[in-house]
């Protein structure tokens, strides 16, 4: 009984220790394949089979520790090569690593390989791949419940030779400030603001989706894709506030092209418990000819991608009411306090009111009064109604 006691007494000592120590451990262990930077190149985009432009962007990997957004891969040579006819097209570079062609006269009955040297003098190279043609979007559908609204994607290949799909989307909404201002606090002094479009109280807000969309109609006997899932909108979200739009852009792939997109969404978006999957080796269909050795990110398709626009006014989604938190004050049109609410509290005018013992500002918090304080630009995009 004594000798269990002790070896009882001896196992808590023990933990009570590796506690303590590691308690002890402040230094944060970064392993040694995320803390290095490999800097490998990162090949994005594909090429436009269609009436578009054909946008080829090069950039390098970074840790997970560096806080920089990307780092472009500049004053490189990039061309696209035709199998068989040795017909080459160039891609002009626009800055931020970005390489672009008008139109490529790409043959459905060839194929296409990219074809890339760095200013170090590395050479990177594609396999060839086919030209896949898409099929038309039969509409963007959406429909609304309880938790919000959800956006589709509606499509079918009367060929049936598609079943691989990926899509994007860039979406834009209009939203306003909840006061529309008719004076501005500029260098210490409150001044009328006397063209209305200049108040600050119209944005409009754009952003890319970041998942990676695919569906696959493969094991059905027909290619037909109906409601499929791109984008839900929580109900009363700022983006329905007003007006909302979405563009989205289908494009199919190869089952090769499927597979990588598919491994690359479960690496990048389906991690995070023991019980999903687990990280697995990315390979693409693009190599470093030079060093054979160095892995390249990325992987090339051919094929056109067809767009299709919707709108959603806010009196189509009602009851949908943005949440605010605006409260209005007075302020005495006097320095003491102009310079007090708006030059140090940072408050914004509104409008003005008379009223004993002398004038008044009707003011609010910036949030209220400028629809760019959240983000946004007051300039109307061209494609707006």
């Amino acid at each position: 009984m004594e000798m269990k006691m002790s070896k009882s007494k001896t196992c808590k000592s023990i933990l009570l220790a590796a506690f303590i120590l590691g308690a002890g451990c402040k230094e944060r262990y970064i392993p040694k394949e995320i803390a290095t930077n490999y800097s490998y190149l990162v090949v994005d985009g594909f090429l436009n089979a269609g009436n578009d432009t054909t946008t080829i962007t090069l950039t390098r990997s970074k840790t997970l520790e560096d806080k920089n957004s990307f780092y472009p891969e500049l004053s490189a040579q990039v061309r696209v090569e035709e199998e068989g006819s040795g017909n080459m097209f160039t891609l002009d570079e626009i800055g931020n690593g970005k390489y672009q062609v008008p139109l490529l006269p790409l043959n459905p009955s060839r194929k296409y390989r990219l074809n890339i040297r760095i200013s170090n003098g590395g050479v990177y190279q594609s396999d060839f791949v086919v030209v896949k043609n898409s099929p038309p979007i039969d509409s963007i559908s959406w429909d609304q419940n309880e938790e919000g609204v959800t956006i589709y994607a509606n499509t079918h290949d009367p060929q049936d030779s598609s079943r691989y799909y990926r899509f994007e989307y860039t979406e834009t909404w209009e939203h306003h400030a909840e006061y529309s201002a008719l004076y501005d606090y500029k260098n210490g002094a409150v001044v009328y603001i006397a063209d209305p479009d200049s108040n600050h109280y119209k944005c409009w807000t754009t952003q890319r989706s970041t998942d990676i969309l695919l569906a696959s109609t493969a094991r059905l006997d027909k290619d037909v894709l109906y409601k499929f899932p791109l984008r839900k909108i929580l109900r009363n979200a700022e983006e329905i506030s007003v007006k909302y739009s979405t563009i989205v852009t289908q494009y199919v792939l190869t089952e090769d092209g499927y597979q990588y997109w598919n491994l690359l969404k479960k690496n990048t978006e389906e991690l995070g418990s023991i019980f999903g999957p687990q990280p697995s080796q990315q390979t693409g269909n693009i190599h470093c000819i030079s060093n054979p050795e160095e892995p390249v990110m990325g992987y090339l398709s051919a094929t056109t991608g067809l767009k299709k626009r919707i709108y959603i006014n806010n009196n189509e989604v009602l009851p949908w009411q943005y949440p605010r938190n605006c409260q209005t004050i007075t302020v005495d049109a006097i320095p003491d306090s102009i310079q007090w609410y708006f030059g140090m509290l940072g408050y914004s005018p509104i409008d003005s009111v008379t009223a004993p013992p002398g004038k008044k500002y009707n003011a609010s918090q910036k949030p209220c009064v400028y629809c760019t304080f959240t983000g946004g630009t007051t300039t109307k995009p061209s494609f707006w109604p």
